[in-house]
């Protein structure tokens, strides 16, 4: 593949970011002086920080306004981002390969733009990018706007970039748009099977070779 474009997913591609989901909310209310419900990090998962924010004042009773509550949370979201996230093993060396092959390079993210940046500049590869591109600004990654955002800013031929992506919803959007499509595994996602087959390329490990650009 004569690649001359990358888009990359942040977390659960480049960061290993996704375990603060596995306790953020059980972890609020413990530190608030309550007892968490059993599963309740897997339950809100797929919520908004308003519907979480709901949820903590009528299920729990918790007292605080929403704007504190949301305030706190976000606090959390940067001490981690900014002290904690590291790269997936491999990855480092992967960007500085293709920087040197001179693939032009963009992260697309459904995270806070704030929160990846200094993620990638703490770990030291923020400069090897063109940018980032956020779903705030672009809405959700399967209406594929972003993705057309992130190509218009490397100014590539869309067959000759690439999508990394760890979620099936995202790497469909993107082949359906002609991207090459490069899967990665997260043990976070479970539809790993459904996954590579949306890819043209799976990545397992980023320390394994299995592709070449």
């Amino acid at each position: 593949m004569n690649i001359k474009g990358a888009v990359f997913d942040a977390d659960g591609t480049l960061l290993d970011s996704l375990s603060i989901w596995d306790t953020i909310a059980s972890d609020y209310l413990k530190d608030n002086g309550f007892v968490p419900e059993e599963g309740l990090d897997q339950k809100i998962a797929a919520w908004s920080i308003d519907e979480t924010v709901t949820y903590f004042q009528t299920a729990y009773g918790l007292s605080k306004d929403s704007r504190t509550i949301r305030r706190e949370i976000h606090e959390r979201l940067c001490y981690f981002y900014q002290n904690g996230v590291k790269l997936k093993g491999g990855v480092k060396e992967v960007l500085q390969d293709l920087n040197d092959r001179r693939v032009k390079m963009i992260v697309a993210t459904g995270s806070e733009e704030s929160l990846i940046r200094s993620a990638l500049e703490n770990n030291g590869v923020m400069d090897l990018f063109k940018g980032i591109v956020s779903c705030d600004a672009y809405g959700p990654k399967t209406d594929g706007k972003i993705y057309t955002a992130a190509l218009q800013l490397l100014g590539t031929d869309v067959h000759e970039t690439a999508v990394f992506e760890d979620e099936l919803g995202a790497l469909k959007t993107a082949k359906n748009m002609d991207f090459v499509t490069i899967g990665v595994y997260d043990r976070h996602q479970k539809e790993q099977t459904k996954i590579r087959e949306t890819s043209d390329l799976y990545l397992k490990d980023w320390r394994m070779p299995v592709f070449h650009m």
